[in-house]
């Protein structure tokens, strides 16, 4: 089944051996837009837009910086706290400035894609499980 079919396969007891397990990371609140900032300086730059978020259907690009969110200026730090007064599916206008030209995007927020995991340590391994991990880490 696993070679030949498509079936999301199930790593439970493999993991278990090693002292590990997949764990679900919450979704940031329903919102997203799908893109990364980075801080340049104090500006609130775009660094990457995914292609299927709802910031790349609205147009906004790499490098824009972003003032914004429904005419309220955010700083870099509150950006995130900023989006977090809304939900997906909510229509929020971003003041952006690009290529020194300002620029209102509307954009609809969206539910965040898939749910994102974590690969953690069980608490507390057995030692059987502390031994295997070591094996299998070469330490």
């Amino acid at each position: 089944a696993a070679i030949e079919g498509t079936a999301e396969l199930d790593y439970t007891d493999a993991l278990s051996t090693l002292g590990l397990r997949f764990r679900d990371v919450p979704a940031n609140g329903g919102r997203w837009l799908g893109i990364a900032t980075r801080n340049d300086a104090g500006r609130l730059v775009v660094a990457q837009v995914r292609s299927d978020g709802p910031a790349f259907l609205a147009g906004l690009n790499v490098d824009d910086e972003l003032l914004g969110v429904d005419d309220v200026r955010v700083r870099p730090e509150r950006f995130d706290a900023r989006l977090g007064q809304f939900n997906a599916g909510d229509r929020v206008t971003l003041l952006v400035v690009r290529r020194d030209q300002l620029l209102r995007i509307p954009v609809t927020l969206a539910a965040p894609p898939v749910a994102r995991w974590r690969l953690e340590p069980v608490a507390p391994p057995s030692d059987i499980q502390r031994r295997a991990a070591a094996g299998w880490l070469g330490l």
